[in-house]
């Protein structure tokens, strides 16, 4: 089998890449967090957590046509096909890279992007479309979130997911690797390197219910931003670590549902026990949380444990050793696993009877699912036997009185929010 380069290599493990084709209708991978949807000359890359972002993909290779002209051609198609009419005029930016041109107004609607081909002379071309804001000449349309052309962390990522998109897609069409080959590069572990460091958890609370209980919910303190006095705790955990940022101001249109924010402090000087406050509140606790404008609250219980970067445990909770080797290995359907079912493997294998995350298609929860897993401290990464690439969080609690504090003994298992345990 032909490898690729170091750094293309990379890009696969980190999930940005297509297969080769020169049409729409060739096999193409989402990069992580996307799904793709064809239609007769091109294809789309949507985001189920980002309703309004369209990405659109299609390739130019006349070859009696320069870059240059292949460019502007696509403004103009774009422009028109889009809503975009002021892309058809708008600056080019040229790069060793590549084009790229903005639509005009103080948001923009339409971004293109264009990069080489692997077929010699042709060009491919992404056009970022914001559903959300309307190309008007004198007002430009304004945007609840302005993701295209903000300087801000996913607007940049944004862009760099269609670079490395384009990368790799030229890097792996050019040696005309099949499907197979391609999976055999695919890791959990590759993929996690995608989310930064700063985007991990660096505690894990469980949430108790009024009766003192364990809920399936849980409360993720994230570290400090630059200066700032104080972390940003959320008590959600369905969005993706690898697009959003972990940070109080990002929390306001992070797209996850019941998503309730804080700050948090060390309490003690050994920095074990944090404590809370809501935004405009001055009042600390280290026991509740509470949110006045919805007159919510919670109870703040256990700490959970971080799993050891690279660690691949032995757990199996709500189903039997011999279902869940059937399933593993597949003679058994995965559908025959019960929503609180969850088998972690020391191959790296894994099965759940349900998934929670932003990104997975069609809405918040998926299920029951298989794949392989990856851990890191707080961060867990899952590969579905799909393809679909689910980032979150991760945790696990001794069951008390009986439970030692030990991974082998009984326990409770979180992952992004939901709770596994016998």
């Amino acid at each position: 089998m032909e490898t690729l380069s170091l750094r293309a290599k990379a890009i696969v493990l980190c999930g940005f890449f297509v297969l080769s084709g020169t049409d729409a209708t060739a096999q193409e991978f989402p990069p992580p967090g996307w799904s793709i949807r064809y239609s007769t000359n091109s294809f789309y890359l949507t985001r189920a957590d980002l309703p309004t972002i369209q990405i659109a993909v299609v390739s130019d290779i006349r070859p009696d046509l320069s870059q240059d002209e292949k460019f502007e051609n696509m403004k103009g198609f774009f422009a028109e096909r889009a809503g975009c009419p002021s892309l058809a005029n708008a600056e080019t930016t040229n790069s060793f890279a590549g084009y790229s041109a903005n639509s005009a107004g103080a948001a923009v609607r339409c971004r293109l992007i264009a990069m080489g081909h692997w077929q010699e002379g042709g060009l491919q071309a992404a056009l970022m479309l914001n559903e959300e804001v309307r190309d008007n000449a004198e007002t430009g349309g304004v945007a609840d979130e302005w993701l295209l052309s903000d300087e801000g962390y996913v607007g940049e990522k944004l862009q760099q997911t269609v670079v490395d998109f384009f990368t790799m897609r030229y890097q792996i069409g050019e040696r005309g690797l099949t499907v197979d080959q391609v999976r055999e590069q695919l890791s959990a572990e590759g993929y996690a390197t995608m989310v930064p460091e700063a985007h991990r958890p660096v505690q894990m609370r469980a949430l108790l219910s009024s009766d003192r209980s364990l809920t399936s919910g849980a409360v993720l303190l994230y570290p400090r931003r630059g200066t700032a006095p104080h972390g940003a705790a959320v008590t959600c955990a369905d969005w993706d670590p690898a697009l959003f940022e972990p940070y109080l101001d990002a929390f306001a249109t992070t797209p996850s549902a019941a998503c309730d924010w804080f700050y948090w402090r060390w309490q003690d000087e050994e920095q074990t026990i944090p404590e809370f406050r809501a935004p405009y509140s001055e009042s600390w606790n280290a026991t509740h949380l509470t949110v006045p404008r919805v007159n919510r609250s919670y109870s703040v219980g256990d700490t959970y444990f971080p799993f050891e970067a690279g660690d691949l445990p032995d757990i199996r909770i709500g189903v039997s050793e011999e279902v869940a080797e059937a399933v593993l290995d597949g003679s058994q359907p995965v559908t025959d696993l019960d929503p609180n079912a969850l088998v972690l493997r020391p191959d790296g294998r894994f099965a759940a009877g349900l998934v929670l995350s932003a990104t997975v298609q069609g809405g918040r929860t998926a299920g029951p699912v298989r794949g392989e897993y990856s851990l890191d401290g707080h961060g867990v990464t899952l590969l579905l036997e799909s393809g679909r690439v689910v980032y979150g969080v991760a945790g696990w609690l001794p069951v008390y009185p009986w439970g030692s504090e030990s991974l082998e003994s009984d326990r409770v298992v979180n992952l992004n929010g939901l709770t596994f345990s016998n």
